[in-house]
């Protein structure tokens, strides 16, 4: 089982995406769980204690800005894969402190969506079998 967080506040964004995963797991064949939040705050209580989250879609530019929640995850130790949505680019800097797999630029594009959710995947399965073995 996969699980994934989606946070953006932009609800067209964000069932955008969920759709997107949603065709893709299913023709992968993939169990998985989605968490939609509209703001990083909601994110960051919902991952207070453990973060659950094997892969997160985080948006930069709301309430609470998924940088802000990437490096808490980050100082927590926690190995959520993140990948940032957004149609901001001058954030790049400040995006490689807390190690995304990769950026997507609104709008969405299917196919890169597609591609950077394959690497996300193929990462989580690897890791969860190293973690298996330990």
């Amino acid at each position: 089982m996969i699980n994934i967080a989606i946070c953006d506040d932009n609800v067209f964004t964000t069932t955008q995406i969920e759709n997107l995963i949603t065709s893709f797991m299913k023709h992968k064949n993939v169990e998985y769980n989605i968490d939609v939040y509209f703001d990083g705050s909601t994110l960051l209580n919902g991952c207070s204690t453990t973060c659950v989250y094997d892969l997160a879609f985080l948006d930069i530019e709301m309430r609470v800005d998924g940088i802000t929640v990437a490096r808490k995850m980050r100082e927590k130790s926690y190995d959520t894969v993140i990948i940032f949505i957004s149609a901001y680019t001058s954030y790049c800097q400040e995006l490689f402190e807390v190690e995304p797999l990769r950026f997507v630029q609104k709008p969405i594009d299917q196919v890169r969506f597609n591609e950077y959710l394959e690497l996300a995947l193929k990462k989580i399965i690897s890791e969860k079998k190293i973690y298996s073995f330990l």
